[in-house]
């Protein structure tokens, strides 16, 4: 038997490889069993059907053990690979990274560290690499394409942009951390419809609410991240609560700003004493580039209130025993 590891919990078995074709038809004739003949069986212009048309029996009638000894040294290269691959399962838990390094933000499933990943040799960066995409469940890259993948992650500057595609993946780079995503997974948001159905209801309702607490709550699901708008009583809410938007306030979600807008954050369990620049607490709470765009950003009239998933801004926080918009943020900064 030769089995073959395809991901991390799916086997490939081969019961029959170590029986030949001639064991088999005896066996069938023996016990009478019926089987189908494939028509294309006998078509050489198939590469498998040439070789055990033409080249096989040719090689047996050279040398008679030839099957024998080609199938103990494909089981010999069976259970080396076999060594190989838990060699590479016990290495490879050290490479990653989970999204609980991101400080309770999940960004991406999972990431490969780069740092030291030079010192290793050639074969061992493109086996742990290729690890790590098995890990992921990716269809692979090619030979080359990963020695192409592994040479611009590992020799390109610190602060280059850099993105490899194959197929329906890509693999990018931040802080010094490999990302395989999926071309789904970076498309562009509905921008326009989420924020007209959100702002509808955010907007529209609480205003015309005049500051009271309704029954109204927001879902927005984007890829694995959910934020939930719910008012909620600042008496009963133990986290920071962004304040309700008066009467003649306009309600904006949109995803992207500019950098050089500035914010004075509120995290869940710390703040900022500071305004800071965009550009700068997207880098300070470790968010990809290509999440950014992502991510809703609240405004009223043209001022950032918050962030979804990461602050609010301390000058719009909800004051005690006030009611406010209950929204999730990271848990330390």
């Amino acid at each position: 038997m030769a089995p073959t590891q395809l991901y991390k919990q799916s086997w490939l078995l081969r019961p029959l490889l170590a029986i030949s074709r001639q064991q088999i038809e005896q066996f069938a004739a023996q016990y009478q069993l019926n089987h189908i003949e494939d028509e294309s069986n006998q078509d050489d212009s198939y590469d498998r059907n040439f070789l055990r048309l033409e080249i096989i029996p040719r090689l047996k009638q050279r040398w008679p053990s030839i099957a024998t000894t080609a199938a103990r040294s494909a089981a010999l290269c069976a259970e080396q690979q076999q060594v190989i691959d838990d060699e590479v399962s016990h290495r490879l838990p050290q490479w990653l990274t989970l999204p609980t390094d991101t400080n309770g933000l999940i960004t991406e499933s999972s990431g490969f560290k780069l740092a030291q990943l030079s010192l290793l040799t050639p074969a061992w960066q493109a086996l742990l690499f290729r690890g790590y995409l098995q890990h992921c469940g990716v269809n692979l890259p090619s030979q080359s394409q990963l020695q192409q993948i592994l040479s611009q992650l590992l020799e390109a500057k610190d602060d280059a942009n850099v993105t490899i595609q194959w197929g329906d993946y890509q693999v990018k780079r931040f802080a010094n951390v490999a990302y395989v995503l999926t071309n789904l997974a970076l498309a562009p948001l509905d921008a326009t419809r989420l924020q007209n159905d959100i702002r509808a209801l955010f907007a529209g309702e609480l205003n015309q609410a005049n500051g009271k607490v309704g029954q109204l709550t927001v879902s927005l699901q984007i890829q694995s991240h959910k934020a939930e708008f719910a008012p909620q009583e600042g008496s009963v809410s133990t986290t920071p609560l962004l304040t309700l938007p008066a009467t003649h306030v306009q309600v904006t979600i949109k995803y992207g700003a500019s950098g050089s807008i500035k914010c004075q954050p509120q995290f869940a369990t710390s703040q900022r004493t500071k305004p800071r620049e965009l550009k700068k607490l997207w880098q300070e709470c470790q968010i990809p580039p290509w999440c950014r765009q992502q991510i809703p950003l609240i405004f009223y009239d043209d001022v950032l209130v918050a962030a979804i998933g990461l602050w609010i801004d301390k000058r719009y926080l909800a004051a005690p025993g006030q009611p406010g918009l209950s929204l999730p943020l990271l848990t330390t900064r």
